[in-house]
């Protein structure tokens, strides 16, 4: 109730702005992405985006890109990303976050193309409901009775135990947003912190100990399906490491790629590591598989390690999106009951604009010879 009276409260201050909404949270999640490598922890802010979403006369799928769309332009850049960024330009005998200045431009371009493309989209669903990509479970959701009608007369004004409930969430995230900044926290570090917050509101809240207990069981079964798709998502990658098929694949593609003409080769090594990341979607898993390749072929064939580094980072951040063994995106869209395919409907457009952008500026890194 807490979060539906604050969403109630944005949605009426904004109201007939609520593309700055989307700005706000895209840009905001971006800036996690691309500070502290922000991606797969996306998921757990899903269903609270899409709450807003709907609000706002939008659908599923705006919610689901206004969290995970923004983390993945931060972290694929990643400026400053400690995992991606980091173990890449390590690998290839870089300064550690070297050209960041480079990346910072191609941040807020690729940035500002994703959101109007976002923008656009919901903006058409707005005016047009039947234009939603995942039309049928809007439908499903307004038939189930839970559909979120906003009442600003009786739904704005928090009490003394709401104020305590966003509280204890402001404490939590604060908590985690430090965890992950300062010590290094993964998902699995921040699992107690959300289980402490969620007792400590449902308390503080006036519920049950029964009541607290249930909605704990609503809420991890909401999620389950997401679970399962990220472990079966690892197993595969697991059959494939061990397996040594991916080194395989790996070879023949670097093959390929050493009979490329030399101004080609950067846009070579993009595509290739796009093929390599359906195999393996983990940012510095990957990184440290292909880039003791991708390094010494950069410098033979007169490419900077830093373009190299480019071209392996925005393949692999913006693929994520549009591959169906992305664990992160899976959980995100599960999280948001939306099937791959409608997601892939909306996100294939937008991986095609952000490849696009990404190929422009490798291509100019190589022409200044980036460093």
């Amino acid at each position: 109730q807490t979060i539906d009276i604050v969403i109630n409260k944005l949605v009426k201050a904004l109201e007939g702005k609520e593309h700055l909404i989307v700005f706000v949270i895209m840009f905001l999640f971006s800036l996690l992405g691309g500070l502290i490598g922000f991606d797969a922890e996306c998921v757990i802010f899903v269903p609270i985006c899409i709450t807003l979403a709907r609000r706002m006369g939008y659908d599923s799928i705006t919610g689901i890109a206004m969290v995970m769309s923004g983390a993945f332009v931060g972290s694929s850049v990643g400026t400053f990303n400690p995992y991606a960024t980091a173990v890449a330009q390590g690998i290839v005998g870089l300064p550690i976050f070297s050209g960041a200045w480079y990346r910072m431009i191609m941040h807020v371009v690729i940035l500002v193309a994703v959101v109007i493309y976002t923008t656009l989209y919901a903006e058409r669903v707005k005016k047009d409901p039947t234009k939603s990509y995942c039309y049928n479970v809007e439908q499903a959701h307004l038939k189930s009775g839970q559909a979120d009608q906003l009442n600003y007369t009786t739904t704005t004004t928090l009490s003394i135990r709401n104020t305590l409930v966003l509280v204890t969430m402001i404490v939590g995230f604060a908590i985690i947003i430090y965890g992950a900044m300062v010590m290094d926290w993964f998902a699995s570090d921040m699992a107690p912190i959300f289980l402490a917050m969620g007792i400590i509101a449902g308390v503080v809240g006036g519920l049950s100990g029964n009541k607290i207990c249930q909605t704990w069981i609503e809420g991890a079964r909401s999620m389950m399906f997401a679970c399962l798709v990220i472990g079966m998502g690892r197993g595969i990658l697991v059959v494939m490491e061990d397996g040594m098929i991916f080194h395989t694949i790996l070879n023949a593609l670097s093959g390929i790629l050493s009979i490329l003409p030399s101004s080609l080769i950067a846009v070579g090594m993009f595509v290739i590591n796009i093929i390599i990341n359906f195999f393996v979607p983990s940012g510095s898993g990957l990184a440290a598989l292909v880039m003791p390749l991708m390094g010494p072929l950069a410098q033979m064939t007169g490419i900077t390690a830093q373009t190299a580094v480019i071209a392996f980072q925005c393949a692999a951040g913006f693929s994520d999106c549009v591959i169906p063994t992305s664990s992160t995106t899976n959980a995100c869209i599960g999280a948001g009951g939306v099937n791959f395919i409608q997601w892939f409907r909306f996100a294939s457009k937008m991986a095609l604009i952000e490849w696009g952008l990404s190929i422009v500026f490798i291509v100019i890194a190589a022409m200044i010879h980036l460093a």
